[in-house]
């Protein structure tokens, strides 16, 4: 916990690893969609600071298509589909196609994992239609940090 969560999100700041457990970790453990989302996102992680990093990029992709399968079945059910876990599973997803920008991501290694600038776009397109539905960012509650990483996604200038 302490070498992952911070580094979890490249917009998480100095959140402690004890809060992001506690608000955001707990909370995926029992969300599908979101549980996926964030082990791709680990996973993706993890690969910078392991050499094998092919058994995590292999990891990650399987979580991507699990989070996606889970957020696509949420988006059916009128109550998950713009929940708190299905909206932060979709950031997660936006977060890891951000990773993907970095440098350390260019190598032959992660040539399934090329950052995509359509995927991207469907995220957060995916976040501002969702977060619109809810009425607006104002009104994200219930997951401690969720609000405020939208906010900072927004004054990165993802627009949401």
């Amino acid at each position: 916990m302490a070498t992952i969560t911070p580094r979890l999100t490249p917009i998480s700041g100095q959140t402690s690893p004890e809060l992001i457990h506690q608000h955001w970790i707990s909370p995926a453990l029992r969300h599908r969609a979101f549980a996926h989302a964030l082990l791709c996102l680990i996973s993706l992680r993890r690969s910078l600071t392991d050499s094998t990093n092919t058994r995590h990029v292999a990891r990650c992709l399987f979580h991507r298509v699990q989070s996606i399968v889970a957020i696509q079945e949420n988006l059916n059910n009128p109550a998950e589909a713009t929940s708190n876990e299905n909206i932060a599973a979709v950031f997660n997803l936006a977060c890891v196609e951000g990773n993907l920008l970095m440098p350390a991501f260019q190598v032959d290694n992660y040539a399934p994992l090329r950052f995509d600038n359509a995927q991207i776009q469907v995220h957060l397109n995916g976040l501002r239609r969702m977060i619109g539905l809810r009425g607006g960012i104002a009104n994200l509650g219930g997951i401690h940090g969720l609000q405020s990483f939208m906010i900072r996604l927004v004054y990165l200038g993802a627009s949401l």
